[in-house]
């Protein structure tokens, strides 16, 4: 009987082991990139970019042909598209202010994009969305026509068991800005080691070597009660 009770407390052991192993496993690892020469590097494959067409007003949530949407929530402008372009110009002569965001078709291992706001784009900022939500710690600011260069690069690529990205988010607080955009919105679905396919079955051999403890214990009690 004790070895029954120590093969349920290696099997219980190896359920738990188990489970820690996944709760690592689920931690996230984004690799960020700040030029586009070296996330392309990263990923050496082909990427896709977005192509919003020709120029049309936007406001609300607008899907676009190519299955990519823009949610736009801007005050005192407008929301546009255009080419490879879409983002948010100001009323003659006041600043504009807001959120706009762009989802792509699917979610995907890899997303880049240009940011850039004007005059001023101290008050201006850009990030990615992943299934989970806006991803933490990505804000970041967009420097405006004042700074050498105006246009920002965001690159990021996403380690096994990471959230697949699924757009980006732009943000302006209005103060001083005239508009703020994103361009050249490139992505690509990149080969991900199936990580949660390994942790499943180890939590089968988990689960089946507890299984076995108990019918080895099952089969002795019958045993012992038939010779009884």
């Amino acid at each position: 009987m004790n070895r029954i009770y120590q093969r349920f407390a290696v099997a219980v052991a190896s359920t738990t082991i188990v489970a820690i192993i996944g709760s690592i496993s689920k931690a996230e690892a984004f690799q960020f990139f700040g030029d586009r020469t070296s996330w392309e590097a990263a990923l050496n494959a082909p990427t896709k970019t977005l192509d919003f067409g020709e120029r049309r007003l936007v406001s609300g949530t607008t899907v676009f042909p190519n299955g990519a949407s823009a949610s736009v929530n801007v005050y005192d402008g407008q929301g546009f598209a255009e080419g490879t372009t879409v983002g948010a110009i100001s009323f003659p002569g006041g600043p504009v202010g807001g959120t706009i965001d762009v989802k792509l078709p699917s979610g995907v291992n890899a997303l880049a994009f240009d940011g850039s706001a004007g005059p001023f784009g101290i008050y201006s900022s850009a990030g990615f969305i992943t299934e989970t939500g806006f991803l933490p710690g990505r804000p970041v600011q967009i420097p405006g026509f004042n700074a050498p260069n105006y246009r920002e690069f965001f690159g990021v690529i996403s380690e096994q068991n990471d959230p697949l990205l699924t757009g980006i988010r732009l943000t302006s607080t209005r103060l001083q800005v005239g508009f703020f955009n994103a361009s050249n919105i490139s992505y690509k679905s990149v080969s991900v080691p199936e990580g949660s396919s390994t942790l499943g079955i180890l939590v089968a051999f988990g689960t089946f070597g507890l299984g076995t403890a108990f019918l080895r214990r099952q089969k002795q009690y019958k045993s012992t009660t038939a010779l009884n």
